[in-house]
């Protein structure tokens, strides 16, 4: 993971009390980064016509946090409290999603990292065509479709997500293609794996918000009162997107992918092959959510697009930042 510590001597024009420490508070945060689109369908040509190869899930975007007792992608455990200063200006980007791959046989475009400060988090890894391994990502994304199989797959970043799925068995049709790699789950594979099936790697848990203050702020994914963030997309021939926010595969014969949902980091369903293949889902936009004590206020740049401050019932301030690039401070 990029991420290195912030050193009190790098910290300028902080607010101090009678020329001691800088004041500061411990500041939680939850970020994802945008996920990418999934891969194309092709038709089946020459000695393979009507046979129609799909495309590869989209991995979702790299996820992190450092709320108590909640794991960051990958599932591994949380960092340290993260100090923030009093008049110090701090650096967030909100990763968007992969465009969607159009046409037969196109591989999709990969969404873009999210940041707080020096804190980065890769954008996920694209889904990929015919006979094509899924790009490396937070999460992996899926392999595409074809003739040759393969074992290959896409890698994730270490503590960011899982890989993307593949197939070793190669034929045309249902065969070769995997799911996107979800940030607590990796993508399904069609075979020769003990974790079978080519629905997307599922999401994570994030306490950060309750699920009632993300249906309110549209973030996330909210199934069983749980919020989650980050799954896959699922593989052409509708196949699954993991929980939080990955799109489905388009299904059986020209049907196109589901995008990944808006906020959710989630992977795009890869395209079913046909006669007229349909387009991939596009990638879901990630997001960046601050929580910290109620009685510092922040301010926010006109670059970024965020919800409204949430006061919880813990008298906790939670600010989600839904898009865009800009400095934020407190006082």
């Amino acid at each position: 993971m990029s991420i290195r510590s912030i050193r009190n001597s790098s910290i300028k024009q902080a607010n101090t009390i009678d020329n001691a420490q800088p004041i500061s508070f411990d500041c939680e945060y939850a970020i994802i980064a945008g996920g990418s689109g999934g891969g194309g369908g092709r038709i089946g040509a020459s000695a393979y016509s009507g046979e129609y190869y799909n495309g590869g899930g989209g991995g979702a975007g790299g996820y992190h946090t450092n709320v108590t007792g909640d794991l960051s992608g990958e599932d591994t455990t949380v960092e340290n409290p993260m100090k923030v200063f009093l008049g110090f200006n701090y650096f967030i980007q909100v990763g968007a999603g992969g465009a969607q791959a159009t046409g037969g046989e196109a591989a999709a475009g990969r969404g873009t990292e999210s940041k707080f400060e020096l804190i980065v988090m890769e954008e996920g890894g694209r889904g990929q065509a015919r006979n094509g391994g899924g790009s490396t990502g937070g999460c992996g994304g899926g392999r595409g479709g074809g003739i040759y199989g393969g074992s290959s797959h896409s890698n994730n970043v270490a503590g960011q997500g899982f890989r993307g799925g593949w197939s070793d068995q190669g034929g045309p049709n249902n065969y070769t293609f995997g799911g996107g790699g979800g940030v607590s789950e990796r993508g399904g594979n069609t075979s020769g794996d003990t974790f079978s099936g080519v629905t997307g790697g599922a999401g994570i848990v994030s306490t950060i918000l309750t699920s009632s203050e993300a249906s309110t702020a549209s973030v996330g994914e909210v199934d069983s009162g749980s919020v989650y963030f980050g799954g896959g997309g699922g593989a052409g021939n509708g196949n699954a997107g993991g929980l939080g926010g990955g799109g489905n595969g388009g299904s059986w014969q020209n049907g196109s992918g589901s995008a990944g949902t808006a906020n959710t980091g989630g992977g795009g369903g890869g395209a079913a092959g046909g006669s007229s293949p349909g387009n991939s889902g596009a990638g879901g936009s990630g997001v960046v959510i601050l929580r910290y004590p109620s009685e510092f206020t922040i301010s926010v740049g006109s670059g970024l697009t965020s919800y409204s401050t949430i006061t919880n019932a813990q008298g906790l301030s939670v600010t989600i930042f839904k898009a865009g690039s800009d400095n934020v401070s407190w006082t």
